[in-house]
């Protein structure tokens, strides 16, 4: 059970390391973006200058909607997975969407390519 703790333990903080690499990537990339960040989390982080960790609150944070915005967008274009694990259907299952329909046999196995969709400009 150790290791299974310090394995999930270990593959949250490289998924996260990488997200945010990515992240602090594109924003040095563009500087518009960057500049508007600075505006929403400048003043708050100003404000609590002094004493960080009991100042800026957890509810100020959750208040950065452009920042989490741009971490949304870096995780669009690299997420940290490419594709789902393996899955199938226990039984032949009928899928219809815009007027095609896809029918996956039982225990056929599929996965869904996340970066494909992530990046398909339909």
């Amino acid at each position: 059970m150790i290791d299974e703790i310090i394995i999930f333990y270990i593959a949250g903080m490289e998924t996260i390391q990488v997200s945010s690499t990515n992240l602090i990537y594109y924003l040095t990339k563009h500087s518009e973006f960057r500049e508007k960040l600075l505006k929403e989390i400048l003043p708050p982080v100003e404000l609590a200058k002094n004493d960080l960790i009991n100042d800026l609150t957890y509810d100020t944070v959750m208040d950065f909607d452009y920042l989490q915005m741009c971490y949304n967008e870096s995780l669009r274009i690299e997420p940290p997975g490419s594709a789902s694990f393996v899955h199938s259907f226990n039984r032949d299952t009928e899928i219809s969407f815009e007027g095609r329909k896809v029918t996956f046999k039982a225990n056929t196995p599929f996965y869904i390519d996340y970066e494909s969709i992530h990046h398909d400009p339909s």
